[in-house]
């Protein structure tokens, strides 16, 4: 099953009710929160009971482990098994001469997937909330903080997060730190593509490329297409920007040593907008639907890994009735989870309108989707 972020405080009530029987251990594991649809945010519930306890006997304590991504959902969606990354959440008190804080830190564990390959660094996007509860019916925020951090595996207990999250007297409004106290701490793993792309940012040398983009004065190689238009370029930006590029021009292909490249089965625009990306880093702002899509697959058979994102970051501003069914083909075909996600939420929110459509029945034909059939059958 796949998790999503909860959309209301009703909800996270009637969560906290169903769950806080099950937890009742301040080191048991931090428990998923479901639902078909969403894969990100990816939020996860660690109840700390009798935390009053806690405070006044250890002033720390560690959540079991979990893991990120959650196996079963990879699984479903791409039809393979990816590594996996385990985490704990780590609180403890901490004082500072004017007010006393309760410090919040998430910490990487290190599996063993991570040391067979060498991996020394993980970076993740995350947000803490930490809620007091009152009642079975009732719960208050004490504080949530964003953070984007990579962690280095090879020190002892990577962690990172804040040493004054939440005051103490948030917690203990009264001043009585003697006073049943129950927490809730809950971890949201946000997107990275929720807000920018992660884009490698260009050398100094490279900002001023724009006015060098398609300048037959200042290129040594030109693409030509079917319909007529030719492209110029230089051997130098494409093989610094791009390693398809770069063992395209140094490796034994006939291209090595052409002047003159053809391009066949894609098109000028598609071309001028992979080429404007790698002399600027930008993402023109006109580009039709069909267009992105072609740049989407071209952008993905290169490994453009950063022009495939921001072309997915585009593409999914603009999911309509008439295009869904594209667009989850392109994620479909190229494993994009994310991509993926965000179809299946705007088929969700539209399926009345929708479930008649060809693009259900193209997507229903992968034979990997159990939400689609699921929705038509209710």
């Amino acid at each position: 099953m796949i998790l999503f972020k909860l959309p209301g405080i009703a909800i996270i009530i009637r969560l906290i009710k169903k769950f806080a029987d099950s937890l009742p251990s301040d080191n048991s594991s931090p428990t998923r929160l479901y639902s078909p649809y969403l894969l990100y945010p990816v939020v996860f519930d660690w109840t700390l009971r009798d935390f009053h306890e806690i405070y006044n006997n250890s002033y720390s304590t560690r959540s079991g482990l979990f893991v990120l991504p959650p196996p079963d959902s990879i699984k479903k969606i791409s039809g393979k098994s990816q590594p996996i990354h385990r985490w704990r959440i780590y609180l403890k008190s901490h004082q500072s001469q004017k007010q006393s804080y309760i410090s919040l830190f998430l910490e990487a564990n290190k599996t063993k997937f991570e040391q067979t390959h060498g991996l020394q660094a993980r970076t993740t996007k995350w947000k803490f909330e930490m809620f007091r509860i009152i009642d079975a019916k009732n719960i208050k925020k004490c504080a949530e903080k964003v953070a984007e951090h990579e962690f280095q595996l090879s020190s002892r207990n990577p962690n990172w997060g804040w040493s004054e999250f939440c005051e103490l007297n948030v917690i203990f409004p009264n001043g009585i730190i003697s006073e049943k106290t129950d927490l809730l701490i809950r971890i949201h793993f946000l997107d990275p593509l929720d807000n920018t792309p992660v884009i490698h940012p260009m050398s100094l040398l490279s900002q001023s490329l724009e006015d060098y983009f398609n300048n037959e004065a200042f290129s040594d190689i030109t693409f030509t297409f079917d319909c007529g238009s030719k492209l110029y370029a230089s051997r130098l930006v494409l093989t610094l920007r791009s390693p398809f590029y770069k063992a395209m021009f140094t490796g034994r292909w006939i291209e090595t040593t052409s002047s003159t490249i053809p391009v066949k089965d894609a098109s000028f625009e598609c071309f001028h907008a992979m080429f404007y990306f790698l002399y600027t880093s930008k993402l023109q702002e006109s580009l039709s639907f069909n267009t992105l899509k072609g740049l989407y697959y071209e952008a993905d058979m290169r490994d453009m890994v950063d022009l495939v994102k921001a072309v997915a970051l585009r593409v999914a501003g603009m999911i309509n009735s008439e295009n869904f069914g594209d667009v989850f083909m392109m994620a479909y075909q190229t494993e994009n989870i994310w991509l993926r996600s965000k179809v299946l939420n705007f088929i969700h929110s539209n399926f009345d309108s929708l479930r008649n459509c060809e693009g259900i029945k193209r997507i229903i034909a992968t034979g990997n989707v159990t939400e689609i059939s699921n929705m038509l059958e209710n």
